[in-house]
């Protein structure tokens, strides 16, 4: 499992795009994400744990983008659909 996490981000993570978008477009999906969901309690689960994401001091882009994906893979319905928020997040960086 995990090493299908890691592919997962290794296919969706872009090194040469500016870290400030590719931040944008994790944190993008996720709030696609978090909008989608119906219970207050798996949206304030995932605003948690993009909270604890974010409070990371000096972690690089990817380290930051890994922990974003993680919480992007928990809360959709697959890799595919992952990964699909994640391309339509990019549209709007």
């Amino acid at each position: 499992m995990q090493r299908d996490v890691r592919q997962g981000f290794a296919e969706v993570f872009q090194h040469a795009t500016d870290a400030a978008k590719e931040k944008k477009a994790f944190l993008g999906a996720a709030a696609r994400l978090k909008a989608g969901l119906d219970k207050t309690e798996e949206k304030n689960a995932l605003q948690a744990g993009l909270d604890l994401a974010s409070s990371g001091q000096g972690q690089s882009t990817a380290e930051f983008c890994l922990s974003v994906y993680l919480l992007i893979r928990d809360y959709s319905a697959d890799k595919a659909d992952a990964h699909h928020s994640l391309a339509e997040a990019r549209k709007e960086v």
